[in-house]
Order: C-alpha cells, then sequence, then structure tokens
C-alpha cells in the first residue's frame, strides 16, 4: 500500500511514463507496473495520451483519473 501512494502522490504532480516513475521512485519496472494494473483495475489512473521513444515504442503517460477523488 506504501508504494501505492507513492505512485499516486508522483502522479498528483502530473502525468509520467512508468520508467519516469520507476527512477522517481527508486522501485523496479516490473513493481511499478503490478501497481498500476492494479489501479486500473481499481479506475483510479488511465493512459489516454502515450508517447513514443527513440526506437519508435508506444509508451503509456500515466494520469489520476480524478485526482480530487483520490485521497
Amino acid at each position: 500500500m506504501q508504494d501505492t501512494n507513492r505512485i499516486l502522490n508522483c502522479l498528483r504532480g502530473g502525468p509520467m511514463t512508468t520508467i519516469e516513475m520507476a527512477c522517481t521512485l527508486h522501485l523496479t519496472m516490473n513493481r511499478i507496473q503490478s501497481i498500476l494494473n492494479e489501479l486500473v483495475t481499481q479506475r483510479s489512473i488511465y493512459a489516454r495520451r502515450w508517447v513514443t521513444d527513440a526506437s519508435d515504442n508506444q509508451i503509456p503517460l500515466w494520469e489520476l483519473e480524478d485526482a480530487d477523488s483520490i485521497a
């Protein structure tokens, strides 16, 4: 739960990629992705936009569904 709250706090600052969250929070990509999957299931976050990396891979830009409703 602590890592979940850390991710939600990160996203309160604005949209982020999984890689950005992993670097900021010093968590593994697998840990971040596992928590993101839970948050998507709970409809707390979504990725409406995507960014493209140097290899033309599409990377989701995660953001809070409704910042006011997430305490």
